[in-house]
């Protein structure tokens, strides 16, 4: 660590679903660039040894024994190397399965974090294949390390590094209004570790980057402006507000926007400075009325859309709160 800070890497390779062994051997190489590059952690998706997509394979001891190898190849080959090392994998305990995070360093399994919160909406089926694993706290015996705990909100630190303590949870954890990270952080954790998957769905990778950043308390209105973009893609916006549980009290079922808005909105924004779209709370009277001139609008256009904003924040906390999900 070096003035606070430590190398982090996210490694995505390119996988073969229930290919555990060639699977292993893309992890291996990624892990040996970020090594070579001076990343000291390199976290992998989830379910990576398998691919995310095996549906009921994950049900069969063979991928399950493959997966234990793949993840054994891996600890092998990090015996010489100075990089803590996080990978997906599916693990049975018992008549239970686990969609679990697998913390390697220097040939060693330090740890083992299953997922709290399993996806049953929409695409997801991962209830038909994994438990939770809120309340679990087990130690077992895993490819070549023994005596490993499996258990969520486990933080890791390091002895070299006492303030590079970092803590893991898996997808959807992330999403809930009381996700694993919070605990984790209230609890000592300077990194948090996420590893995600997902079937593959035309304007996830943008819907996803935006509910991170709302989580993460950094949503403003350049995203706001995106997300616009995207939603209005599924149709109109005040037929998707309508869906969420609790519209009519928010006020969000009377919200209409208009497709034909969307290039007064872009010009409102873009008339914003970069300080004012991260923090839209500074937008009082003055700047307003610069902002308007600016795009050519009324301060009237300006307000509403900084009602929108609101709006689109409760939206997006709704769905956190695992209430509703966007419909990709």
């Amino acid at each position: 660590m070096k003035y606070g800070f430590v190398k982090a890497a996210a490694a995505t390779p390119k996988i073969r679903v229930a290919d555990c062994n060639y699977n292993a051997n893309q992890i291996i190489d990624f892990v040996s660039e970020a090594c070579n590059n001076g990343a000291k952690i390199v976290v992998f998706p989830e379910l990576c040894v398998t691919g995310y997509t095996c549906s009921d394979l994950f049900l069969q001891t063979a991928l399950l024994k493959s997966a234990e190898n793949a993840v054994r190849k891996v600890q092998e080959s990090s015996k010489s190397l100075d990089t803590v090392i996080v990978i997906g994998a599916p693990i049975a305990v018992m008549q239970s399965l686990y969609n679990c995070a697998v913390v390697i360093y220097k040939g060693e399994i330090l740890g083992i974090v299953p997922k709290v919160n399993i996806p049953n909406y929409g695409e997801f089926y991962e209830v038909r294949h994994f438990a939770s694993g809120k309340d679990v706290s087990v130690y077992i015996d895993y490819a070549d390390s023994e005596n490993i705990l499996l258990s969520p909100y486990q933080i890791f630190e390091c002895a070299d590094m006492p303030d590079f303590k970092f803590g893991i949870e898996i997808c959807e954890d992330l999403w809930v209004a009381s996700s694993p990270s919070v605990e984790l952080a209230l609890n000592g954790a300077t990194v948090i570790c996420n590893l995600s998957s997902s079937d593959d769905l035309i304007g996830k990778a943008q819907y996803r980057h935006e509910l991170v950043r709302m989580q993460s308390g950094k949503f403003d209105l350049e995203d706001f402006l995106s997300t616009m973009k995207q939603i209005k893609k599924l149709g109109p916006l005040e037929n998707l507000l309508k869906l969420i549980p609790g519209a009519k009290k928010m006020g969000l079922n009377n919200v209409k926007i208009d497709p034909k808005d969307m290039a007064h909105i872009e010009a409102i924004v873009l008339s914003m400075t970069p300080k004012e779209r991260r923090n839209p709370e500074i937008i009082k009277a003055s700047r307003k009325t610069r902002i308007a001139k600016g795009s050519g609008r009324s301060v009237q256009e300006v307000n509403k859309l900084l009602q929108q904003f609101d709006q689109m924040k409760k939206m997006m906390k709704q769905m956190t709160n695992g209430n509703f999900k966007m419909p990709f």
